[in-house]
């Protein structure tokens, strides 16, 4: 094989790990160990190992591409790094990069849902996890309820019940914060993403 018909061969495997696409299978066990392994990362200030958690974990929940990943990832890391350092006006802080980012969802997985709208909901129970009087579990599963109902395009108690289970899950870590019993959150989110997995 001569060096240009080598090159060519590493260049085409080069563009199918970065540009082909995951064969998209919702797995709550992955799915639910890959969010634990990002709240692992993001409470121990890890912020390199948090990214490429959340790479992989676009991936195993959308079936995205490497690139597609990373440029959702990067908007997405982005919009959470800049709610995380203030504490008022969060639509005009972490607003703008949640819609692109969604936008982006959207086009890549041909969903229907409207990107403006799924980036509030999500907003809205970041904001509901800081704001005294909301942050309970309660509330904050409602909220993530809403963001599942604008993300699948419709009504369900399944989603209400995700997103309890979801809340709850990390209610307990910021209850045990540095003792926080992983194996127990794990369980709840594998739970919490097995009721969504008929709809996928």
């Amino acid at each position: 094989m001569t060096f240009g018909m080598a090159f060519l061969l590493l260049a085409a495997l080069g563009s199918v790990v970065l540009f082909g696409k995951r064969r998209h299978v919702f797995e709550p066990e992955r799915i639910a160990a890959g969010e634990v392994g990002m709240w692992q990362a993001y409470y121990g200030g890890r912020r390199l190992r948090l990214f490429g958690q959340l790479l992989a974990m676009l991936r195993r929940q959308f079936g995205l591409s490497w690139y597609e990943a990373f440029r959702i990832g990067h908007l997405l890391a982005r919009s959470a790094m800049r709610f995380k350092d203030v504490w008022d006006d969060y639509e005009a802080v972490a607003l703008p990069d949640l819609t692109a980012a969604y936008e982006r969802i959207r086009r890549a997985t041909g969903r229907g849902f409207d990107p403006a709208v799924v980036a509030r909901a999500e907003l809205a129970w970041w904001v509901a996890r800081r704001t005294p009087g909301e942050k309970a579990p309660e509330v904050v599963g409602r909220r993530i309820g809403e963001l599942y109902a604008a993300f699948y395009e419709r009504q369900s108690p399944d989603f209400a019940q995700a997103g309890l289970l979801r809340a709850r899950a990390a209610y307990l870590r910021d209850q045990q914060e540095d003792q926080a019993d992983w194996e127990q959150i794990r369980a709840m989110l594998v739970d919490s993403y097995r009721l969504l997995g008929g709809y996928e």
